[in-house]
């Protein structure tokens, strides 16, 4: 059967809505639609999604989002602790609330 779900996540090139059948593979669904780079491709939602590799690489019966993350490696000494100006921060914690109009990655 066919499914309508969404492509989407800040590596894709195109987030959009795509027609597919369910159980169709994600690396023929993202092919020549990612940013070059080390992605995590998530079947489903970034909270309840499963990680899509190897022979996991399928959309979920029950999904009807693909998620594309870039794959984080990079670690900080103390991240959570350390101040900053260019960190997110709903509570003003850091001096990131001061520059409101910067984007941030997600």
């Amino acid at each position: 059967t066919d499914r309508v779900i969404s492509l989407a996540g800040p590596v894709v090139n195109n987030p959009r809505l795509i027609r597919t059948t369910v159980g169709a593979s994600l690396e023929d669904v993202t092919d020549n639609e990612l940013m070059p780079g080390e992605v995590r491709v998530i079947s489903g939602s970034v909270l309840s999604g499963t990680k899509a590799t190897g022979p996991h690489a399928y959309l979920g019966r029950y999904h009807v989002q693909v998620s594309v993350l870039r794959e984080g490696y990079e670690k900080e000494l103390f991240g959570w602790a350390m101040p900053g100006k260019n960190k997110f921060s709903v509570t003003r914690s850091f001096l990131g609330h001061i520059s409101k109009g910067q984007l941030f990655n997600m």
